[in-house]
């Protein structure tokens, strides 16, 4: 490799696989806990016994994440100490990448308690697309427009959820 790749590409740090999904599968155990006994209970609003319930769909998200999290520490344990497994690179770009995409969500959700849903993730999915990688103004302009609609559609008539 030349001296110029090795500068494009930044600094790197290797895990094996089992690791890898070791360190992710604790992450996200970690996060549904909290999402399901932290943040759900204090920012979603608990109407009683009647469905569709507010709480119904975080919940399931995080069900979902834990059950989940916890196949991913069960396929870590299983992938430990096997030879000839295949490893997982982390750049630094690559790392900062990730932040950037967090840093752009927790913003969105932000701005959701001060503008109404449909902008808010407009110009979210439209951020994260150029953030990602896509070019194509079509696809950036009709995803990021078109799909707000749809789950706003789908929440409000559908679930009869109200929506920010």
């Amino acid at each position: 490799m030349s001296n110029n790749e090795n500068e494009n590409k930044g600094r790197t740090f290797t895990l094996t696989e089992s690791k890898a999904d070791l360190v992710l599968g604790v992450f996200f155990l970690v996060f549904s806990l909290v999402l399901l006994f932290a943040i759900i209970p204090s920012q979603v609003m608990d109407v009683g016994k009647g469905f569709p319930n507010p709480r119904s769909f975080p919940n399931f998200c995080g069900y979902a994440m834990l059950v989940l999290s916890i196949c991913m520490l069960y396929q870590s344990y299983r992938k430990r100490g096997k030879q000839g497994g295949e490893t997982v690179t982390f750049t630094s770009r690559g790392i900062k990448m990730s932040l950037l995409a967090l840093a752009v969500l927790i913003v969105s959700v932000v701005l959701l308690q001060f503008l109404p849903y449909i902008p808010v993730t407009i110009a979210l999915l439209a951020g994260m697309m150029l953030l990602l990688g896509q070019r194509n103004k079509f696809v950036i302009a009709g995803v990021s427009v078109i799909l707000p609609i749809l789950v706003y559609v789908f929440f409000t008539y559908g679930l009869k959820l109200v929506l920010p």
